[in-house]
Formats: structure tokens, C-alpha cells, sequence
């Protein structure tokens, strides 16, 4: 299996791969089959495409960590933290926000949308920040607002797959124990 820091040769990840998926365990007919050639040409060219498409960035960074970074700054409970995981990967799913901005930015939205949606208010900071801007200076509310408008209007439950909508009927306990 070929893992995140572990590289493996792509030729022994088609090879398994192509032996898993017809049981065989015939070494010289395996890689000489015109079946085994095309998967072979088929996965470099879709590594190719992949790796473009993330500029050979290949760690890829989750709001996730963010969203716990700025909860545990904000002093939040749990409950906000897990809605905001929950908006997260709604947006994720239901947007093209993680087409437009980094994680960070998706992460903190997700924070800034669960404390607005539950009247929550973060006081400024006594230098007169806003929390949002210690995630990012480049971050204001009139972004945040843009992206909740986009958020609610993709959330529209009949639009969605039964999965997703089943998302929304499910709730946290917004007043559970503080993060630590």
C-alpha cells in the first residue's frame, strides 16, 4: 500500500494492485497481459493528472486542525468544534469553496459560522482584533459573511444526497464541556 510518508516504486503498487485483482500469482504472464499494461499506462497517467492538478504539493492540509486550533483559542466547547467540523466538510461537499480558499480560511469560517448560528459572540481582542484575524490578517467579515451566504445556499436539503441530508437533522450538544 502506498502511504503518506512512505513512498513506494509505482511499478510494485501495479503490480500488487493488478495480482490483487485477478488472485493470480503467475509472475511472468502478470506483466506481459495487454490487461496489465493498460492498467499500468491508466495509473501513471492519472498520478500525472494528480500531481499537476496539486502543483507536487502532496500533503495535503484539512480545516480540521484549524478548526481545533481556533476552538482551543477561543475557548469554546466541544459541541462548537464539532458543528463546525460538520460545516466544514459541508462546505466541502456543497461548495467550491476548497477551490477558492486554503484551509485555514475554511476552518475559521466554520468556527465564525457555528458561533454566529449560535449567537455566540467573541468579544475583540484587547489590542482590538477580531478573533478571525489571528487566524489570518487577510480575513474579514465581509469574507466570512460572502462564505456563510454561500454555505446556506448550498445546504439546501433537497438538493442534497440522502447522506447529506441526514447531516443536517443531526445534533450536538452546543453546551457540552469546554475544549481544553
Amino acid at each position: 500500500m502506498k502511504v503518506h510518508d512512505e513512498p513506494m516504486p509505482l511499478e510494485r503498487l501495479i503490480h500488487e494492485a493488478f495480482r490483487d485483482l485477478l488472485r493470480n500469482d503467475e509472475e511472468s504472464t502478470l506483466t506481459k497481459s495487454k490487461m496489465y499494461q493498460n492498467l499500468e499506462y491508466d495509473i501513471v497517467a492519472n498520478e500525472n493528472v494528480m500531481l499537476k492538478t496539486l502543483g507536487f504539493q502532496l500533503t495535503i492540509d484539512q480545516p480540521e486542525g484549524h478548526i481545533t486550533r481556533c476552538c482551543e483559542m477561543l475557548k469554546v466547547n466541544s459541541g462548537t468544534l464539532q458543528w463546525a467540523q460538520v460545516i466544514a466538510a459541508n462546505s466541502l461537499h456543497l461548495t467550491t469553496m476548497c477551490l477558492q480558499y486554503p484551509p485555514h480560511i475554511i476552518g475559521t469560517f466554520a468556527v465564525y459560522f457555528v458561533c454566529k448560528w449560535s449567537k455566540l459572540e467573541i468579544p475583540m481582542s484587547t489590542e482590538g482584533q477580531p478573533w478571525y484575524s489571528y487566524m489570518d490578517e487577510a480575513i474579514t467579515e465581509d469574507m466570512l459573511n460572502k462564505m456563510a451566504k454561500v454555505s446556506k445556499d448550498s445546504e439546501d436539503p433537497s438538493a442534497c444526497s440522502s447522506y447529506l441530508r441526514s447531516i443536517h437533522y443531526y445534533s450536538f450538544d452546543l453546551n457540552a464541556k469546554t475544549t481544553k
